[in-house]
């Protein structure tokens, strides 16, 4: 639902919302900051990923199993990938057109296939984070 209705809504928010432009030398800095963001942020996620299991292999009393840490960890993956979208919609209310948004939509579809959720990405995680089929 993230990957696919919320780019939609935001897409559609275009068609009936005109924004007045203000500064166009702000507006230009804005793009660039928000475009390296928008490839930087969620490439950073396997970081986090490797920071979350380590984490949780060494704290032997967490209250937490290993099913809730690859749901909380989605999570997180998940909202790194629609801030993409939303960076998109934010350059739109600022700049007031819409050029600059396909730019955004492009890096955001790349990253929503590429953080598709697949049983082997499930698995994978699981084999990381040294599940062994017993919860704790």
């Amino acid at each position: 639902m993230f990957f696919i209705l919320y780019p939609i809504v935001y897409l559609g928010i275009t068609f009936y919302v005109t924004p007045e432009t203000i500064n166009p030398a702000a507006n230009d800095l804005l793009l660039y900051l928000l475009l390296i963001l928008s490839v930087v942020q969620p490439a950073l996620y396997p970081l986090i990923e490797r920071f979350q299991i380590s984490q949780y292999k060494r704290l032997t009393d967490s209250r937490m199993n290993v099913l809730q840490l690859y749901h909380t960890s989605s999570i997180i993956k998940y909202a790194m990938v629609e801030a993409v979208f939303v960076y998109a919609i934010v350059i739109y209310f600022v700049t007031g057109t819409t050029e600059h948004i396909w730019k955004f939509y492009i890096i955001g579809i790349f990253w929503a296939i590429l953080y598709w959720p697949r049983k082997t990405t499930f698995e994978n995680f699981l084999t990381k984070a040294g599940y062994d089929g017993i919860q704790r």
